[in-house]
């Protein structure tokens, strides 16, 4: 399976498509599943491109401020993202789940001192 069907599998999984539109975009994303997306017709791919990339929700540092991050996740970054979700919080790009992990282990050595 490759990283966009994965992608669309998890949004499938987790009914990220209900609600939007085109009303049939979920059984799209289904036949992509299935059938593989490069089955799918050019029009039919250019309705699902949108929901292939995602936006990085960022981190807060201890102080309370937002990094802001700009980050778009798309392929396989996504994929991973998607897998970690409950795990971090949100949807983080490689950059915030290493900035993440930093506070993590700063707390962790001011902890045991």
């Amino acid at each position: 399976m490759t990283a966009t069907e994965q992608i669309l599998k998890h949004q499938i999984d987790n009914d990220y498509f209900e609600g939007k539109q085109p009303d049939f975009i979920a059984g799209l994303a289904q036949r992509a599943v299935d059938s593989g997306y490069s089955s799918l017709s050019e029009k039919q791919r250019n309705t699902l491109t949108p929901h292939l990339t995602q936006a990085c929700y960022g981190v807060t540092n201890p102080g309370g401020y937002h990094n802001e991050c700009a980050a778009t996740l798309e392929g396989s970054v996504l994929v991973d993202a998607y897998e970690q979700e409950a795990y971090r919080g949100g949807l983080l790009c490689p950059d915030c789940i290493q900035e993440t992990e930093g506070y993590e282990a700063e707390w962790e050595k001011f902890s045991r001192d």
